[in-house]
């Protein structure tokens, strides 16, 4: 059986992360045409407290947003935090694109 993905988006590293309704992800390194050594790998065990799986992604910039029915969720990149922010998930509005402040998701607060 084909495995058929949820979502899908591109980092500015070149890297493409594809998530699957199985709860794994994969990431392909644009600039090669392949599959990075390690993968596929279990969504729950790296992005900590994203949906498994997303229904969206978006990297803005060191962090990400990943979405899920009505609700987005922030996920900080930071090394020594790495999760999705506190006071998360929240549901999508029409302010979330201009002021991440307003859930409590400055990355620096977390």
């Amino acid at each position: 059986t084909d495995k058929v993905p949820k979502a899908a988006f591109s980092n500015k590293e070149s890297k493409v992360y594809v998530f699957y309704e199985d709860g794994t992800y994969y990431r392909f390194d644009r600039i090669f045409n392949t599959v990075d050594p390690g993968y596929p790998r279990d969504i729950d065990q790296f992005w900590n407290g994203v949906p498994s799986p997303p229904d969206a992604g978006v990297q803005w910039d060191e962090d990400f947003m990943f979405w899920e029915d009505n609700y987005f969720f922030y996920y900080n990149c930071n090394p020594l935090v790495e999760r999705v922010a506190r006071g998360m998930p929240v549901l999508n509005n029409y302010r979330w694109f201009s002021d991440r402040s307003a859930y409590n998701c400055n990355p620096n607060s977390v």
